[in-house]
């Protein structure tokens, strides 16, 4: 059966808020919004080992679990929404821990908004506007503001309003950003943010009247909650919002659960890794970075094995040659040739880009080493200098700023803020001092008098 056909309309998406409503009744015994998410998703045709008789405000209660196969394997703590193996049972190897059918999956083609969204999509000529992000933000909002007439109601009441990423902190929280990967990757996000908004997502919406009150900031909440919480479905969707799924914790290795799907086009959630009984299940959404964790998913995880590497822009390293007598012409010339990328990769260790060694090595007229630490002695001046600018860009050490609220929030993200920022400063200054190194025996001159062929426009 083709993708399309397995997701609802708007209009069966609206037809069916009574059905969620009835689900929802029908769980009022039932307090916290995870247990009547998992009412909903029984209803409406999912099928999961999370059971509601298996959630409880204390997951470390002693509560009858059961020795029968219909026992819940999972239960799910009320207070926090973190999914644990019930006591006497743990996880196995290949459970299928739940199976979500593609019509309760929250797509932009599967909203009530729908028609808005194909029809900006259709009038927009820049992929850029009608991407997956844009467009699922656009359904989350949609389907937010016409509340209790969502057919996903039960399930956007376990989702939190906003992530904590970084465009939602104080001025003085985003300082200890400053220079970070993370903060770059914030910035872009708000640029485009707010071009998606102004372009795309407020015209559209204002040719509906329930959706004409939605405001920048909802939708900046909405996008905020897509890129922390979609998933890769496949099929002509490509991402969606899957109930239940986004409940389980992110780990950088060795995940207890994998998604996946099954013959008929439904997500699956699958134990690949066994869990003891009361142990935190968990999902992996990708080998990541701490820098990327942080700017997408508001978190960082401090056992993370994806060592995070620190940029250093191009610009940088051309002004740093000039600097040292190289021709405009020439470091253009080898920027060309070595088909430089605008920003060149500092490992955690401290390793430069092998490109970034040939590139500065042809414009000091040197053989590129095999390794960093073989960098003739010019050249590794040129890196010093590079990346002391670098580095400068990060300003001066805020640790010592405490002007902070000294809450449980801005600990978390002053925490998390300096994680990115000290392993990239790390980085950084672990490749100047070897770089430092390795110049210490190149004799103190004057750069030969290059000033027309090295005016700044001359080095692009």
């Amino acid at each position: 059966m083709a993708a399309a056909s397995l997701a609802p309309s708007a209009a069966s998406a609206s037809a069916n808020a009574s059905a969620s409503a009835s689900a929802s009744a029908s769980s009022s015994a039932l307090s916290s919004p995870a247990s009547s998410l998992l009412a909903w998703l029984i209803h409406n045709g999912a099928s999961t080992c999370v059971k509601a008789a298996g959630i409880h405000s204390d997951p470390s209660s002693d509560f009858d679990d059961g020795a029968s196969s219909s026992a819940p394997l999972l239960c799910v703590s009320a207070s926090s929404h973190l999914v644990l193996a019930a006591k006497s049972h743990g996880l196995e190897k290949d459970t299928v821990v739940a199976t979500v059918p593609r019509q309760l999956i929250l797509t932009a083609q599967a909203t009530y908004a729908a028609p808005l969204i194909a029809s900006a999509c259709a009038s927009t000529a820049s992929a850029e506007l009608t991407s997956w992000v844009t467009q699922l933000a656009m359904a989350v909002a949609a389907e937010r503001a016409i509340g209790d007439k969502s057919f996903w109601k039960p399930y956007l009441d376990t989702v939190p309003r906003r992530a904590d990423v970084p465009y939602f902190w104080t001025h003085r929280q985003r300082r200890r950003l400053q220079g970070t990967e993370a903060e770059a990757m914030t910035l872009s996000a708000e640029a485009r943010a707010k071009h998606e908004w102004n372009a795309c997502v407020a015209p559209a919406f204002k040719q509906d009247e329930r959706l004409s009150k939605v405001t920048y900031e909802d939708y900046l909440d909405a996008r905020s909650t897509v890129t922390s919480r979609a998933f890769d479905i496949g099929g002509e969707e490509r991402a969606g919002m899957v109930p239940l799924f986004d409940l389980f914790n992110h780990v950088s290795a060795d995940e207890n659960v994998n998604v996946g799907t099954d013959r008929d086009g439904a997500m699956q959630l699958i134990c690949v890794r066994a869990a003891a009984p009361h142990e935190q299940i968990f999902n992996t959404y990708g080998r990541l970075g701490n820098a990327h964790l942080l700017a997408h998913y508001g978190f960082v995880d401090a056992r993370n094995p994806v060592a995070d590497s620190a940029r250093l822009p191009s610009s940088l390293v051309r002004a740093a040659a000039a600097a040292q007598g190289v021709a405009g012409a020439k470091i253009a010339q080898v920027m060309r040739d070595v088909d430089c990328p605008d920003h060149f990769a500092v490992a955690a260790d401290g390793t430069p880009d092998h490109m970034l060694l040939e590139a500065i090595s042809r414009m000091h007229d040197t053989v590129a080493p095999p390794r960093a630490e073989l960098l003739a002695p010019l050249p590794a001046r040129t890196l010093a200098s590079a990346l002391s600018k670098r580095i400068a860009e990060f300003g001066d050490d805020v640790e010592a700023d405490d002007g902070g609220s000294g809450d449980e929030n801005d600990k978390s993200r002053v925490g998390a803020a300096s994680c990115v920022r000290d392993a990239e400063l790390g980085a950084l200054r672990a490749c100047h001092s070897n770089a430092e190194q390795l110049a210490a025996n190149l004799p103190e001159k004057t750069p030969a008098n290059n000033s027309a062929a090295n005016a700044p426009w001359d080095l692009f």
